[in-house]
């Protein structure tokens, strides 16, 4: 027997039970190849894959403007994305964020922002202070390009020159970029 002929030859439980599966796997294989992107023009954040991330998108995101409580805004960062000069295959990234002032010891800051990414689901990631900075941490959201930076800057090397009395100086930004294709891991 071939075909339609095989599942008629069935008995009507049988016959009920291979439509059944055949319909499940269908839908599991619909549902497996919307959920794994097949098709996606925007990341899980709502951030275009395909085209250069703006300063203004990263700036409407509440990550690139997470304070420690307390802090004092001294002044806001950003940047769109942009390719490379030379060709090179990875943009630079766009970004947004704060720098601020508090009155609190670096190491308390950078766990005060450890739990509040942990809250939100991020994980850890590895960060590179530039020779101006201390110290600083990073997390990134799994499945996707961005990234939220915190560093500390070194008494007097930061972009702002007066600060109020007792406080540190940091930056908290939201980095991101697209211009390359899908994010990691989003097959």
């Amino acid at each position: 027997m071939r075909g339609r002929d095989h599942v008629a030859a069935l008995n009507p439980a049988s016959r009920f039970k291979a439509l059944a599966l055949t319909a499940a796997l269908c839908m599991g294989a619909s549902v497996c190849i919307t959920a794994c992107g097949a098709h996606r023009t925007a990341d899980a954040l709502g951030l275009p894959l395909s085209k250069p991330v703006s300063r203004q998108a990263i700036e409407d995101r509440p990550e690139s403007s997470l304070l420690y409580p307390g802090s004092r805004l001294m002044t806001k960062v950003g940047a769109d994305e942009q390719a490379q000069p030379g060709g090179e295959k990875e943009p630079d990234p766009g970004f947004a964020g704060e720098v601020a002032a508090a009155a609190v010891d670096p190491t308390a800051l950078l766990d005060w922002y450890s739990a509040q990414m942990a809250e939100r689901g991020y994980q850890s990631a590895t960060y590179y202070p530039l020779s101006t900075q201390s110290e600083g941490r990073a997390w990134t959201i799994p499945h996707t390009k961005d990234q939220i930076q915190v560093a500390v800057y070194r008494a007097g090397e930061g972009p702002v020159r007066q600060l109020p009395a007792g406080s540190i100086e940091y930056e908290e930004i939201l980095v991101d970029y697209r211009v390359t294709g899908p994010p990691p891991n989003a097959k």
